[in-house]
């Protein structure tokens, strides 16, 4: 893989519109780009706050303007988890600013969740600070989402409601 999907890169410019913070904070290396990517990927998000405007008071707009489908799955999954009282894993940046982003629609659902790890983004640490939750598992990498999930699964002794097989990166390994 030469580059990643761009979910961090949705996933930064949601979190800075919610929390009103530069993209230049949120940028980190993903699947592993150097400074000179970093400081692209940052102007490429200001630009997009920049023509977006989303409404920082308004998760679902935010969501709308500057999200990916995969983050709105997330957000739907986590706020249908709290509706049928169940709890749910946040296991990473991604899955941590779709979190936020229904926490903001619907408080309550904070309540139901369970955090798995903090990932290498910077962005994730403002994340978990926005939500005073800086108490997670101590994974500091990009992958650690599999092992994470597989570890509260066994901690809490819950079967995975499902279950990704997650394509290795040749730079990860």
């Amino acid at each position: 893989w030469r580059n990643g999907i761009a979910n961090t890169t949705a996933s930064s410019a949601m979190l800075a519109a919610l929390l009103g913070v530069p993209a230049a904070q949120m940028v980190g290396a993903g699947t592993g780009i150097d400074s000179t990517q970093q400081a692209h990927k940052a102007a490429v998000i200001e630009r997009a706050l920049a023509n977006r405007q989303a409404n920082p008071d308004d998760p679902l707009e935010v969501l709308c303007k500057l999200g990916g489908l995969e983050i709105a799955a997330m957000a739907g999954a986590y706020l249908a988890a709290a509706a049928h009282r169940v709890p749910a894993v946040v296991d990473g940046f991604i899955a941590t600013v779709a979190a936020l982003t229904a926490c903001r629609m619907a408080p309550a659902l904070c309540d139901y969740l369970v955090f798995g790890h903090r990932s290498a983004e910077p962005g994730h640490v403002l994340a978990l600070e926005a939500w005073r939750r800086s108490r997670c598992w101590p994974w500091k990498c990009a992958w650690a989402r599999v092992v994470g999930r597989r570890w509260l699964t066994r901690c809490y002794r819950l079967p995975p409601l499902c279950s990704v097989t997650w394509p290795r990166s040749p730079r990860r390994g």
